[in-house]
């Protein structure tokens, strides 16, 4: 759901903050909007054929300089691609960048070698993949059939959903470039999920279609075009963000935006046409640890944490502390950045890591971490709550841990 920045403030009660920033913070612009909307930002196994692996094996070395012995285990395969891949807005992901240490993922990593049914034009099988509770990253390799040639720009739609049928994320805003090898014997996707309680979980997994970036962006830009007419349609101007999320919601706005997506699709005219997809069983993961004050509530995990506020302000953000000092956290936001400074809430000497991802879901954000934390490291979470009058102040509140059983 996109919305106004203007609409997102109006009723606002208090000053809003001079904008002194050039260029405008967008990271921290779009934190707020997920924060005060609630929105986010979406198995039938079997070895696959002596010949196919033969093509991956042959792929691998080509690109990624992987031996074929090492290959057969795939998980230096999938190390490999997740070295040489960006995704949008996530690419200090653990094993996506040289920040961390490899060997600190070993445990999380997990091969596959799931195939998935579809048209004879592509042959996609799973290469692997890791996560936590909330967290799944996942490498999927497309090897052309029978003559296909594959674009190297092509954007695939892909699709993901619960065992129940419901639609974790996907559509044109889920989609992600193609990592190729210069032979095209091969080409790798891959996609991050950030949602509630995906481990020990199956996801059913979907590639729909492939077509060019210009038609990827006509349809972004149809879709938006769309919804900016129906907040016209129904008023939205007039109305607090409340009553329009809860418009959004009666008039099923959701749906219709699926819908005017599959349209304008169906329209554009696929460079490669098929739908490939299969049920992927995500690893279990060790049990996360709560902490909890008030209004706020923060589930942490290996990879990630999911926090929740439900306080009558969305100006908050969290913070972890390791038992050495080392302090996770947001700081996308550089007037919010200089304010825990000044507030001694962090000072000169501190070893501070940024988040590397947010996401927005319905049961609060999602932050993940650039590399693994031992849940038994964590020393104590802090629930930041920013205002803004006149300049950017903020308190900490300290959160509780909380017993297994809470």
């Amino acid at each position: 759901m996109k919305m106004n920045l203007f609409d997102l403030f109006k009723g606002y009660d208090g000053a809003l903050p001079e904008i002194k920033e050039e260029p405008c913070n967008t990271d921290r612009i779009e934190q707020l909007v997920m924060q005060k909307t609630g929105t986010s930002r979406i198995r039938q196994t079997k070895k696959r054929r002596l010949p196919v692996m033969i093509a991956a094996a042959a792929a691998a070395v080509a690109v990624f300089g992987v031996s074929a012995a090492a290959v057969s285990g795939r998980l230096d395969l999938f190390k490999n691609i997740l070295g040489r891949t960006v995704l949008s807005d996530a690419e200090n992901l653990p094993l996506m960048s040289d920040a961390a240490d490899p060997s600190a993922m070993e445990p999380f990593l997990h091969e596959n070698e799931t195939v998935f049914a579809g048209s004879d034009s592509l042959q996609v099988s799973a290469v692997g993949m890791y996560g936590d509770s909330n967290t799944v990253m996942l490498s999927l390799e497309l090897i052309p059939q029978n003559g296909t040639v594959l674009p190297e720009d092509a954007v695939f739609v892909p699709y993901f959903y619960r065992a129940d049928g419901s639609l974790i994320e996907g559509g044109t805003g889920s989609a992600e470039a193609l990592t190729a090898d210069p032979s095209g014997h091969a080409y790798y996707l891959t996609y991050y999920l950030a949602a509630p309680e995906l481990a020990g979980s199956t996801i059913r997994a979907e590639l729909k279609n492939a077509y060019t970036p210009a038609q990827i962006g006509a349809v972004r830009a149809g879709i938006q075009a769309a919804q900016e007419q129906w907040r016209a349609d129904y008023g939205a101007d007039s109305m607090s963000t409340d009553d329009w999320k809860a418009l959004w919601q009666a008039e099923n706005l959701d749906g219709r935006t699926a819908e005017t997506e599959a349209s304008l699709l169906e329209s554009s005219g696929a460079v490669i046409s098929g739908t490939w997809s299969a049920e992927i069983a995500v690893q279990d993961a060790a049990a996360p640890r709560a902490f909890a004050a008030d209004d706020f509530r923060v589930t942490a995990d290996s990879l990630s944490l999911t926090a929740e506020n439900h306080s009558d302000t969305a100006d908050v953000g969290f913070m972890v502390t390791l038992n050495d000092g080392t302090r996770l956290l947001d700081l996308s936001g550089t007037s919010e950045t200089q304010a825990l400074y000044d507030a001694g809430i962090l000072s000169a000497g501190d070893a501070v890591k940024q988040f590397a991802y947010g996401h927005g879901t319905d049961d609060g954000m999602v932050w993940c971490y650039s590399e693994p934390v031992q849940t038994s490291d964590i020393a104590a979470v802090t629930a930041l709550v920013y205002t803004y009058e006149n300049v950017v102040q903020v308190t900490a509140s300290p959160l509780a841990a909380l017993s297994a059983a809470e």
